[in-house]
């Protein structure tokens, strides 16, 4: 085996830096801006993130979609606020030019599944209430979720690790954001968002938007920083300060749904790390402490018990109640076709109903009746195949609290921007054991099993192959 050290590279965190400060800048011009400087601005930052590094864009998108509320700013088309987002816009220039470089063979592969799925969805979408609605929703659906689990295999790890590596300084920092804000009750941003602070207890909403947007993210953070301290080789301090930042800025939201996500997802975390053969003791007692520490610590925070016991959050118990009854009776006027991928909130409007359907789960059941529900139902199990297989615990945790935290409101149904999180949790937890590393060997190994299963041939014939077994037999 070769000792050659390789050449020493700048820091990950140093290149992100300047990086998403461009990309934020110009993407705020373009929220401020009036229609064709938006135009402009849009191609400068397509232009910009075409010729970034490919290993930083889901990092860059991450942080778009945290640091750039475009779905609750005021004035912000919601073709571009709800659907493609600069962080949508992003993450698809990355899932591109990754499908023509190595995950041209997992892309291909893909298609048994991408193919029958997504072709029942767009048949429901033409026969649904409003056709281009549930087209775009499925387009985006499919930038942000489909496309990053069909190439979960071609991601290599420093893509995967330095996204996971910026979600935690991301989460540290929006948590300290939120203390700041609740401790001075405003927010600099408050009035550009499209919302206003009517609770009787304030509540957080940072750079992310609604206080519900931000139980959301903060959950889904806290559950993937508690897991990652129980692999080996994890930044498990920063790992933990992340977890415990997180795990506060969500109670401070007053989102009790995003306090239920957060245990919810501890809890999936902690079925698996206890099944899995893979975790020692140590880490499987580690986390046992974090969940028992989140179910007894967070729902008596003052923003979490004091919403509960209110008058409001009596208000709000009854009107979930009333969400359940609503959409079972629209479901059962459409039960098998539905109204169309992305149409619960149309059809919730032209039933007469006052209030929206604030339920993500129960409105994905009535777009898509029972025939659109089990087509994705299919791209669900292929993103939890992708992250549990290897026995990790962080992006299942992940994405039970995201799903749990979409129970109570409209998260993906009206805002189908918001589902990158999800496709964002599969890139970044891609096991290091698995992923390629750019450069070296494991291209050798990639390379080996591509031909040995009949994916791509050796350019160069007989010598390509030998070259690549030589490769792996100096390191196997």
């Amino acid at each position: 085996m070769s000792t050659v050290r390789p050449a020493a590279e700048p820091s990950q965190a140093l290149l992100l830096v300047p990086v998403v400060l461009v990309v934020l800048a110009l993407g705020g011009i373009a929220a401020a801006s009036p229609v064709g400087t938006v135009v402009l601005v849009g191609l400068a930052v397509l232009v910009v993130a075409a010729c970034l590094p490919l290993w930083i864009l889901p990092s860059v998108a991450l942080w778009l979609f945290a640091l750039l509320p475009v779905g609750y700013l005021v004035g912000v088309p919601n073709f571009v606020g709800r659907f493609y987002s600069p962080a949508v816009v992003v993450l698809l220039i990355w899932l591109v030019r990754l499908s023509f470089t190595r995950g041209r063979p997992s892309f291909f592969r893909s298609l048994r599944w991408l193919v029958p799925v997504f072709a029942v969805l767009l048949g429901l979408s033409y026969i649904g209430l409003s056709p281009s609605r549930s087209v775009n929703w499925l387009i985006v659906v499919a930038i942000a979720v489909a496309l990053p689990a069909a190439l979960a295999p071609a991601i290599d790890r420093r893509t995967s690790t330095t996204l996971l590596q910026a979600w935690f300084v991301l989460g540290i920092g929006l948590s300290l954001v939120a203390v700041i804000e609740s401790l001075l009750q405003t927010n600099p941003l408050s009035p550009y968002y499209s919302f206003d602070q009517h609770w009787a207890l304030y509540r957080v909403s940072t750079t992310l938007g609604h206080p519900l947007m931000n139980g959301t993210f903060f959950s889904v953070t806290a559950c993937l920083a508690a897991f990652t301290m129980t692999r080996v080789g994890a930044p498990r301090g920063t790992a933990f300060i992340c977890f415990a930042a997180c795990a506060l800025a969500a109670g401070l939201t007053g989102s009790r749904s995003g306090v239920y996500a957060l245990v919810a997802g501890l809890a999936v975390g902690l079925l698996v790390t206890l099944v899995s053969g893979r975790t020692s003791i140590a880490n499987k007692l580690l986390g046992i402490v974090l969940g028992v520490v989140a179910l007894v610590v967070l729902p008596a925070l003052p923003t979490i018990a004091g919403r509960a016991g209110s008058a409001e959050g009596a208000a709000s118990s009854l009107y979930r109640d009333y969400v359940v009854r609503l959409a079972g009776r629209l479901f059962l006027e459409r039960p098998i076709v539905g109204y169309g991928p992305g149409n619960s909130a149309i059809a919730t409007a032209q039933s007469g109903a006052v209030l929206p359907l604030e339920n993500s789960v129960l409105g994905t059941l009535v777009s898509g009746g029972v025939i659109g529900t089990a087509a994705l139902l299919v791209l669900v199990a292929v993103v939890v195949v992708r992250v549990v297989r290897t026995g990790r615990a962080d992006g299942i945790a992940a994405i039970a609290a995201y799903v749990v935290a979409g129970a109570a409101f409209p998260l993906w149904e009206s805002n189908p921007a918001a589902l990158i999180a999800v496709g964002l949790v599969v890139i970044a937890t891609r096991t290091s054991a698995d992923a390629p590393v750019p450069g070296t060997v494991d291209d050798a190994v990639d390379a080996v099993d591509a031909v040995d299963n009949g994916i791509v041939r050796p350019r160069r014939g007989a010598r390509a192959q030998v070259a690549a077994r030589a490769a792996v037999a100096g390191v196997r």
